[in-house]
């Protein structure tokens, strides 16, 4: 559904429902959103053992920053297997990237409301740790098969480095087992919500291919000619199924 980008349509099959034509606009009918609904819902239903096999089978669970200097382990969990540590570690390190954008957006600083939502039961998980620190949580992004107006998503709700894990290729790293994920799940697209005032992940994210969704919010025209931007935008990325990465690959 990003408009400019080129469309496609999945094939169905026993467990996998038809995806409209993402470029289309075009809403799914009754039958194809019972579909639709029912292959999420079956997904969201998989066991962490399950989800990992049929959908995240090419995850590699170590791979060295392209700067050959950090061996970098990264694992996926459902959001019910994280431990108290990995949670609050995962919290922490959202609200010391993000604290400031989240306070002077008219969304505001609401804690608690972004704890339950990270504890959701059908979020999952991809941690990073690095090895020379003992294991520590040093980056995480998590994300949740659902459906958005009307259509099959793969959303990315939080994605946050710490510092020394910047600029090494990790970023661009965990966005493509992500979209590698939504290919196998076979949804017709990758989404996201950035804030406006943080220009380099906006730009990170178009450097990547994604696009403001059809459904974002858009600027307003102000008195004496000004454009106002919102204080976020949805953003999103046409995925195909061809293009899941091979076994291990």
């Amino acid at each position: 559904m990003c408009e400019g980008m080129e469309g496609h349509s999945l094939v169905a099959s026993a467990d996998a429902p038809t995806v409209i034509h993402t470029s289309s606009r075009k809403r799914p009918n009754y039958d194809e959103t019972r579909d639709i609904h029912a292959h999420i819902e079956s997904i969201n239903a998989s066991s962490p053992s399950q989800f990992a096999h049929r959908y995240c089978p090419q995850l590699r669970n170590t791979f060295t920053t392209k700067d050959g200097n950090a061996d970098i382990d990264v694992e996926l969990y459902a959001a019910s297997e994280l431990s108290s540590a990995d949670f609050m570690a995962c919290f922490q390190l959202l609200k010391h990237t993000s604290f400031a954008a989240y306070k002077s957006s008219s969304r505001g600083w609401r804690p608690e409301a972004k704890k339950a939502e990270m504890r959701d039961e059908d979020m999952r998980y991809l941690l990073v740790r690095r090895f020379s620190n003992d294991g520590a949580v040093g980056a995480f992004l998590s994300f949740m098969l659902t459906i958005e107006d009307d259509f099959p998503v793969i959303y990315v709700y939080e994605i946050h480095l710490a510092s020394g894990m910047r600029r090494c290729g990790l970023g661009k790293r965990l966005m493509h087992i992500v979209e590698d994920i939504g290919c196998r799940a076979r949804v017709a697209k990758a989404m996201l919500t950035v804030f406006t005032s943080n220009s380099r992940a906006e730009g990170f994210y178009r450097n990547l291919g994604y696009t403001d969704d059809e459904f974002s919010p858009r600027p307003r025209k102000l008195r004496r000619g000004v454009t106002k931007r919102p204080d976020y935008i949805i953003m999103s990325k046409s995925l195909n199924p061809s293009d899941a990465l091979l076994e291990g690959g």
